[in-house]
C-alpha cells in the first residue's frame, strides 16, 4: 500500500504539484455568458470581484 501511494506521486502527471485550481461552477458560466453576449452579468447577480475585475476582450482575430 505505501509502494503503491508513493508510485502515484511519482508517476508523471500525479500527485499535489499537478492538481488543478479549482474554479466554481457559477464563475465558469457567468465568464461564458459574458464571453458570448458580450455584456456584463445583471446588478442584481455581480460580486465584488466581478465589479473590480477587468474584462476581457474577445474580439481579436483568430491566429492564421
Amino acid at each position: 500500500m505505501t509502494v503503491a501511494f508513493i508510485k502515484s506521486m511519482v508517476m508523471p502527471g500525479s500527485g499535489v504539484k499537478h492538481q488543478r485550481t479549482y474554479v466554481s461552477w457559477t464563475k465558469q458560466v457567468w465568464e461564458n455568458y459574458e464571453k458570448i453576449t458580450g455584456q456584463k452579468r445583471p446588478a442584481l447577480f455581480e460580486t465584488e470581484e466581478s465589479r473590480n475585475r477587468q474584462t476581457k476582450v474577445y474580439d481579436d482575430a483568430p491566429p492564421v
